[in-house]
């Protein structure tokens, strides 16, 4: 650093010397040419001062004198200039009497000063205050600090948007409504030891070899009907069991009605209006989110009652789950699970007829009925033979209040099954497919009892009349519905009237066909839709609006997660997307309310999500 006080005073006695004419020579040159001098700090300021000095007129000896102590007070005066400085101002008049009085008095020769010298002083205008900040500013600098603001206010409104992102898209504690979750027992590893402290032996390097895993033993359920504690968990808990037994009465007590019957087999108008204003008044919250199946939902059904809202959902394991959505209060909250199946239960519906009655079907060759007020769980259909042979069941469809159809995986066939002739075989086959290839979905025509819908896993969906069966061989369809090229996971008739259908397929699109006519190939109308659930997830399933021709609900890949109506018209355009903080996980199977603005989805931890007006 630069030692001012030792500079300022050089500079004092130097200039109080007697001028000579004599200019001595530099040390070291001995030709004209001068010895460039390196500019410092110091010389700077004594050359800008000594101009400012030859500048002065000298005529008089009063002007020389009053010269020579202008120079004076402004070296003892002379501040160093700093980086950062607050905005400060500098009277240089009033600072300037005063040190040179001060340095008089110290170097012991103060002298009066003579009249003319006051004049001169008094005629001295004084100087401007000067704002230091803002002086030591270049034109530069000043555009560099506006472009460092505007790049500040630009990041301060990115980070908020990013907070706000971040807060939405944040994860919330999985609910712990409904049944509890097992926790899986924690691994326990034996601590690594340090071969330094063992006395440097080194242990043998063993080869990885991988425990095997043991293949969890699926059980058998006897081919019969199965009493209410056969399928609880803890059947032999009386409390448990009491329990279960109130459950089902509460509920038999209050679906039993004449107006739900006649609302499930479509006699009654559906109610029709501004859907999206409808849709805007459903919500979630923290109550209706529920676990009702131990495992992952491959099925769900909303019982069509008006008076209580009732979820059933089929898991991955056989387990079937009933959720009274109004019971928030209770230990269980409102959740109660049977396991009447050993495999998936891949299809579920309440019967059009009955509605104290829940049919399932399951991967394990069985189809069965879950009475409300019976409680038990009544075989329709499980053939040993089949069973045994490795056969399962997908799906099934049911025609009048004692015929379904039941498609037989593992053989290409769907079978023709009637409740009043027992429940080890079926009426009536027919073979749609080679025996290697199986029908995933089954869907009987809303209006037409003697046509049907099938698609498989070849991307192939064709539609067949029961009377037009071939003598041998496959049966012959009478359409086929053209343009999917991977395999079909969902195909449903419109619910009315079925004159339309809606797929859904592995390639990701959905297509619309216009099934008023039957024709021997059509081509639907395609969507772009992200249907690439994988391995952990449900393949998704399409539901319509059971009293809407024009409407249907899907689910979706996208974040924020969410879950999607369409307008089925003469293309399929979306047109709202029901979504909340609530709903944190994708719902592969969903289902809506016949009569009420109630839509629930299922995920793959056994969890429902209901979104409600």
């Amino acid at each position: 650093m630069i030692n001012y006080d030792c500079f300022r005073q050089k500079m004092v006695r130097a200039l109080r010397r007697k001028p000579s004419n004599i200019t001595p020579r530099m040390k070291g040159v001995s030709h004209g040419i001068k010895k460039p001098k390196i500019k410092t700090t110091k010389t700077k300021v004594a050359s800008a001062l000594v101009s400012t000095t030859a500048s002065v007129p000298s005529s008089t000896a009063a002007s020389a004198l009053s010269s020579k102590r202008v120079v004076l007070s402004s070296i003892v005066n002379y501040i160093p200039p700093k980086r950062q400085t607050r905005a400060r101002t500098i009277d240089m008049n009033e600072n300037q009497s005063e040190d040179d009085n001060d340095d008089d008095e110290k170097d012991g020769n103060y002298e009066s000063e003579s009249e003319d010298e006051s004049k001169i002083k008094k005629k001295k205008p004084k100087q401007e205050k000067v704002n230091i900040e803002h002086a030591e500013l270049s034109e530069f600098e000043k555009l560099r600090l506006k472009n460092i603001q505007k790049m500040q206010s630009m990041m301060s409104g990115i980070l908020e948007s990013k907070t706000k992102l971040f807060s939405a898209s944040k994860k919330s504690a999985a609910s712990k409504r409904g049944l509890l979750t097992n926790p899986k027992p924690k691994e326990v590893l034996p601590p690594r030891k340090s071969s330094r402290l063992s006395g440097g032996m080194v242990a043998e390097i063993s080869r990885y070899a991988p425990e095997p895993v043991e293949e969890k033993e699926i059980l058998t359920l006897p081919l019969k009907t199965l009493e209410l504690q056969d399928t609880l968990k803890n059947g032999d808990d009386e409390s448990e069991l009491k329990s279960a037994r109130e459950f089902l009465e509460n509920i038999s007590f209050n679906l039993k009605s004449e107006s739900d019957i006649a609302r499930m087999n479509g006699s009654e108008e559906k109610e029709k209006g501004d859907y999206e204003a409808r849709f805007e008044k459903m919500t979630i919250n923290e109550e209706r989110v529920v676990k009702i199946v131990p495992d992952r939902i491959f099925s769900m059904a909303i019982h069509p009652s008006s008076h209580k809202v009732l979820v059933s959902a089929g898991a991955k394991w056989g387990g079937v789950g009933l959720w009274d959505v109004a019971d928030t209060s209770s230990k269980e909250h409102g959740v109660h699970s049977f396991t009447p199946h050993t495999r998936p239960v891949n299809c579920m519906s309440w019967d059009r007829y009955n509605s104290n009655q829940l049919v399932t079907t399951s991967y394990d060759g069985t189809t069965r009925v879950l009475d409300t007020e019976k409680m038990q769980h009544r075989l329709v259909y499980g053939d040993k033979d089949f069973i045994e042979g490795g056969g399962y069941m997908t799906a099934h469809s049911q025609i009048d209040a004692f015929t379904y159809l039941v498609a037989k995986g593992g053989s290409g066939c769907v079978g023709l099954v009637d409740t009043r002739t027992g429940f080890d075989k079926t009426v009536q086959e027919y073979r749609i497919f080679n025996p290697r290839t199986s029908p995933k979905c089954i869907d009987v025509h809303p209006v037409q009892s003697n046509i049907f819908m099938s698609a498989n896993a070849k991307a192939g969906c064709f539609i067949y009349d029961t009377r037009n069966q071939g003598k041998k061989g496959l049966m012959d369809p009478i359409c086929e519905l053209t343009g999917h090229t991977k395999s079909v996971s969902s195909a449903l008739f419109s619910p009315i009237t079925g004159n339309k259908v809606l797929t859904i397929s592995y390639d990701d699109k959905l297509r619309l066909f216009d099934t008023s006519k039957f024709e021997a190939q059509l081509r639907g109308k395609e969507t772009r839709h992200n249907n690439q659930t994988g391995r952990w997830l449900t393949p998704f399933k399409a539901r319509w609006h059971p009293g809407n021709d024009d409407l249907v609900f899907t689910g979706s890949m996208g974040r924020p997660r969410e879950m999607e109506a369409w307008q089925a018209g003469s293309t399929l355009s979306r047109i709202f997307s029901f979504t909340g903080e609530h709903l944190q996980s994708i719902c592969s199977i969903i289902d809506f309310h016949p009569t009420l603005d109630v839509l629930v989805g299922g995920n793959s931890s056994g969890r429902v999500h209901a979104f409600i007006s």
